[in-house]
């Protein structure tokens, strides 16, 4: 039986989703010093703001996709893996960016305060 290594797997596990976790705070710029909150259950989130008014609203999905082929496994280094997850992460940050864009839009909008948010945060 081949031995299984799982102290050692653990370590590389939080290695490499640290790696992934940096890499999306850096692609988001500006946006990884808004403080955000995690939440593990649900299918809504509001916020009360402090004029009183209140908005719910659903999550949106985020995802990305990570995989290895079976032919990319013997040649697989950490320079190639990182390259991989740093495609994870540039997909996750772009996602995430572009949500929070929707958001500022729909709650801009309709008001004297409307503009093209994303002009003024990417141009």
């Amino acid at each position: 039986m081949l031995p299984d290594f799982p102290v050692q797997k653990s370590k590389l596990k939080e290695i490499w989703t640290r790696f992934l976790y940096r890499r999306q705070q850096e692609y988001l710029g500006f946006w990884s010093s808004v403080p955000a909150q995690t939440h593990h259950e649900g299918a809504s989130w509001s916020i009360e703001r402090a004029d009183g008014t209140s908005d719910r609203q659903e999550y949106k999905e985020l995802g990305s996709v990570f995989s290895v082929d079976m032919q990319e496994v013997p040649n697989l280094t950490s320079d190639k893996l990182m390259e991989k997850l740093d495609a994870v992460a540039k997909d996750m940050a772009m996602q995430m960016s572009q949500g929070i864009f929707e958001t500022l839009n729909e709650t801009l909008g309709g008001g004297s305060l409307s503009c093209d948010i994303h002009k003024i945060f990417v141009d």
